[in-house]
């Protein structure tokens, strides 16, 4: 009886090893198909066929959505969906995936797709609901700057830049300067910069003067190595005529500039920090120069004296200079801006800074003669 027993128990174990086996085959050749048709569906996005790259994933998940690959094939679904322009649909799918996998490692990434979708549609209240949940729910995940950089930039659109810094700033610091998010954040802190030095709200930056007799606009620029157009910004100033005993707010740190070659950007620091980007066009063929200069001097709608010959006044559309003008310590070259809009973001010049015609009238606002300039590759 005893080796009988046996014999049951071990045909028992033999038969209960090949079961599993079977389920162990079976389980890794789904999970097979599904990361082909994941590749599958990648390969796709990549080339940018997203109708086709939604018929995998939908193939995917109807397949294969009951093991570990379902929330990302619904994902994947929803972000197709978004890229072809269907909004509604997109939104249906992450909500869909947040209902059947409340606590999966997607959830963060939905709640930031749901919340740039809710922006799109100008429905800001849900947006913020979006991102806050990020940052209350899941403060660790990758999605943390992109929320952030969304929080921001609603709140600079509202006019809440000191609380909108704050939130940018976080980007900045702990996720660094590469990125959307960090373009964004940089783009939306450049506003609420401008927004707070244009207000009457002291900072850390400024100074409150109380005007003497005899004192003028230029004389209280030229004494705190900033600019007349900016005192007149910061203090509502239409007109140069000021009277003792006014108080005015006036920036007492130094603005510096930084032209990165390689990235095509202009960065404008205040007291060393981060204060706005912008986008310019830089030298051909490395013509622009390397090193540390200074501004010498700024012209309001300039001539421009081409090396070849001839002369382009204001206003002339062969007058490649824009409506500025600042020199820099390097003899044939400045910053300035440009009749060729579509030129910024390029190497096209012959060596010079060109910006947008909006963008070099603000900075020449903001930037005295004097200001340093940092030219790195």
């Amino acid at each position: 009886m005893k080796i009988k027993a046996l014999l049951v128990l071990v045909s028992v174990l033999v038969v209960s090893c090949a079961i599993g086996a079977f389920w162990f085959n079976e389980r890794v050749l789904k999970e097979n198909k599904a990361r082909a048709i994941m590749a599958m569906g990648e390969g796709l996005e990549q080339q940018e066929n997203h109708e086709l790259a939604l018929e995998e994933y939908r193939k995917g998940y109807e397949r294969y959505g009951s093991i570990k690959h379902g929330p990302y094939f619904l994902f994947r679904s929803a972000v197709c969906e978004r890229k072809l322009g269907r909004e509604e649909d997109a939104r249906t799918g992450f909500l869909e995936l947040l209902e059947r996998y409340k606590k999966g490692d997607l959830v963060a990434d939905c709640l930031a797709e749901l919340g740039s979708l809710a922006e799109e549609m100008d429905e800001d209240d849900l947006a913020r609901e979006y991102y806050q949940g990020i940052l209350d729910e899941h403060p660790d995940s990758p999605r943390r700057a992109e929320a952030l950089a969304g929080l921001g930039s609603m709140m600079v659109g509202q006019a809440q830049p000191q609380e909108a810094r704050k939130l940018l700033q976080e980007v900045l610091d702990r996720h660094g300067k590469i990125g959307p998010a960090a373009h964004r954040a940089m783009d939306a802190l450049g506003k609420a910069n401008l927004q707070i030095l244009f207000s009457p709200r002291p900072q850390d930056e400024t100074a409150r003067y109380d005007v003497k007799k005899g004192d003028s606009l230029i004389s209280i620029a030229t004494q705190f190595g900033t600019t007349v157009a900016l005192i007149k910004e910061c203090n509502g100033l239409s007109k140069d005529w000021i009277r003792p005993g006014q108080t005015l707010k006036v920036l007492k740190e130094p603005f510096s500039i930084e032209v990165d070659i390689s990235d095509r950007t202009l960065t404008l620091l205040l007291a060393g920090k981060f204060f706005k980007r912008y986008s310019v066009g830089v030298g051909q063929y490395d013509t622009t120069p390397i090193g540390e200069f200074e501004v010498t001097d700024k012209v309001e709608n300039p001539t421009w004296y081409p090396s070849g010959g001839g002369v382009f006044y204001p206003g002339d559309p062969r007058n490649i200079l824009g409506t500025r003008w600042l020199a820099i310590s390097k003899p044939g070259y400045g910053i300035h801006g440009t009749t060729e809009p579509e030129s910024i973001g390029k190497a096209s010049s012959a060596g010079c800074i060109r910006m947008l015609n909006q963008d070099v009238e603000e900075l020449y606002r903001l930037v005295p003669v004097g200001v340093r300039v940092k030219i790195v590759q």
